[in-house]
């Protein structure tokens, strides 16, 4: 099982710190700030649905609605990322 895992790269580790720190700042009221981080967040992981899609609510926006479908055309247009195209052969 271990040699199928998908490891986060570096900068999805990152990503995922300046959420964490975007989500921080939020519920501080530092609204600004945590903006930056998730703009941040975002650009180092773009296909992350925890990072982008997950700070749509927090930051006002609808999660269903124009820039969701425009964040499912990207992530379609990307080849559908972190999922696998192939079903996993459970005989290795």
């Amino acid at each position: 099982m271990r040699s199928q895992q998908l490891l986060p790269t570096p900068e999805q580790q990152l990503a995922r710190a300046e959420f964490a720190l975007a989500w921080h700042l939020h519920q501080q009221g530092r609204l600004a700030a945590a903006e930056r981080h998730f703009e941040r967040a975002g650009r180092l992981s773009p296909h992350d649905w925890t990072i982008r899609r997950g700070s749509m609510p927090i930051r006002g926006k609808n999660p269903m609605g124009p820039e969701f479908f425009e964040l499912y055309k990207e992530w379609q247009a990307a080849g559908s990322p972190g999922y696998p195209t192939q079903a996993l052969d459970t005989n290795k």
